[in-house]
């Protein structure tokens, strides 16, 4: 059954190379989703979201500590000045 697309604005990327990963990753995944007949793409399926998690969650953490003066969207102030003094550790290398 083929995957119907919704375009959407996603401002969470500071890093147009990663953006343009998390583009590619999630074409990569509907195919994978689409071609997962008897469940035998399951795993790379959940590896691939949660790579794409993953690379969404640390351009939250980038935007916070380098985008001071645009914020980041549905995030207060205190919250991101908050983010932005934590250290992220290895998280980057967990998948």
């Amino acid at each position: 059954m083929p995957i119907e697309f919704e375009e959407i604005d996603c401002n969470i990327f500071g890093d147009l190379k990663v953006a343009d990963n998390a583009a590619y990753n999630a074409t990569l995944l509907s195919t994978l989703v689409e071609a997962n007949e008897g469940s035998s793409f399951n795993k790379p399926i959940v590896l691939q979201a949660a790579s794409m998690i993953e690379a969404a969650t640390i351009q939250i953490f980038y935007r916070a500590a380098r985008y001071t003066i645009e914020g980041v969207p549905n995030i207060t102030e205190a919250d991101r000045r908050e983010i932005a003094a934590r250290q992220i550790d290895k998280f980057a290398v967990v998948i």
